[in-house]
């Protein structure tokens, strides 16, 4: 590689992206046109030359990786547009092989090829995070959310940045969408992520930046229980269980099911849910009485809430209803309704209510904030 800079690129008249046999094809092309021995210009002997020093840089991928490195830092200096100094032009050379990486990363995820995965790691990773714990981390994962399918496009390049403690000459980051089964929910749906490749010992790996990755699996292997509890629940026949599911009035523990569904979203998607409680006094009534007024009152409650809403008798006197999609604002609005038609068909009972939207990581929160103990 000569001291003066040039750009191979152009002088082979090839993209910055181009393979192998793409920069070998131009290169005989170029030979026969510009070869002092078939070329009488002056200038064919110095233009074969700067030739010849651009093929031989870049058919060695080792010489290529680091002339590369170079030509971004010229490259980007045409970019003025970006106030980051540390941001490459979007169109730079990086972006197609990282991409390969990564894709190849996750066919071996969805194909649940995780020892081969693990390869595509970084160095860094691989000090940080065993085989071993990879592999069981990634089959955790897997039995709660099944990857389906995948794509990924550029967000950002970056050049001799530090991430977690490590400085490296090129990161390219990549917005993957992706479709996945959740296991808990019984349906498919789709997120939206980030995944940084870095440019590392010559050559593109995936960076997850964990420091440990224990926490991850304790948290997917309590996930991977409640798998295991919702496929038992599925199969269960009992009467009991049928009554309450026809009725539309769910027990606790398929109430608490529900709830931790909605969690799991909420903690990773956002969604937001609230749950209502409600409070009936009957204080004057016989036992007999009682009873049969509050399947009355579960019967009304479930008539005027949605589908998608879970209503469950939590004691003899209370009532939950679990409202997916609900801010608290929404869910007091149906409180409103609530209060209007059971004081109308009930005027001497006392109805009361709370609703709370849960912004808590934990199920646990806003039960407690309802004073309900499971």
């Amino acid at each position: 590689m000569i001291n003066e800079w040039e750009d191979y690129y152009k002088i082979l008249q090839v993209h910055f992206m181009a393979e192998p046999e793409i920069i070998k094809s131009a290169y005989i092309r170029l030979s026969k046109k510009y070869h002092p021995d078939v070329n009488n210009s002056p200038n064919a002997e110095k233009k074969m030359q700067k030739i010849n020093e651009a093929y031989d840089t870049l058919k060695d991928p080792s010489l290529r990786a680091q002339y590369l490195i170079k030509w971004m830092e010229k490259y980007s200096a045409f970019n003025s547009t970006k106030k980051d100094s540390t941001q490459i032009h979007q169109l730079d050379f990086a972006v197609e092989p990282s991409k390969k990486v990564l894709l190849a990363y996750l066919n071996c995820i969805a194909k649940k090829e995780y020892s081969e995965a693990f390869e595509f790691l970084s160095d860094k990773d691989k000090e940080s995070i065993s085989q071993n714990d990879f592999i069981k981390w990634q089959y955790l994962v897997s039995e709660v959310f099944e990857l389906i399918s995948f794509q990924c496009s550029l967000k950002n390049i970056y050049k001799d940045i530090l991430v977690n403690d490590n400085v490296f000459e090129i990161i390219v980051e990549l917005q993957v969408q992706v479709v996945e089964k959740n296991e808990l929910m019984g349906r498919h749906e789709e997120d939206i992520f980030c995944k940084n490749v870095v440019f590392e010992n010559n050559q593109w790996r995936i960076f997850l930046g964990y420091k440990e990755i224990t926490s991850f699996i304790q948290k997917f292997n309590q996930l991977a229980s409640l798998k295991k509890i919702k496929n038992k629940k599925d199969g269960l026949t009992s009467k009991k269980l049928s009554f309450a599911l026809k009725q539309g009035i769910y027990n606790k523990n398929e109430f608490m099911l529900n709830s931790t569904k909605e969690q799991l979203r909420f903690n990773r998607y956002g969604n937001k849910f609230s749950i209502i409680k409600c409070t009936v006094s009957m204080n004057s009534l016989d036992s007999l009485l009682k009873r049969t007024s509050i399947i009355k009152i579960g019967k009304i409650i479930n008539s005027i809430t949605r589908d998608l809403d879970v209503v469950c008798k939590w004691s003899d006197i209370t009532f939950v209803i679990l409202l997916p999609e609900t801010t608290e604002n929404q869910a007091w609005i149906v409180v409103n309704k609530l209060k209007w038609i059971l004081k109308k068909d009930y005027p001497k009972y006392k109805f009361e209510f709370l609703a709370i939207e849960q912004k808590n990581p934990s199920i646990q929160h806003i039960m407690d904030n309802l004073s309900l103990i499971y």
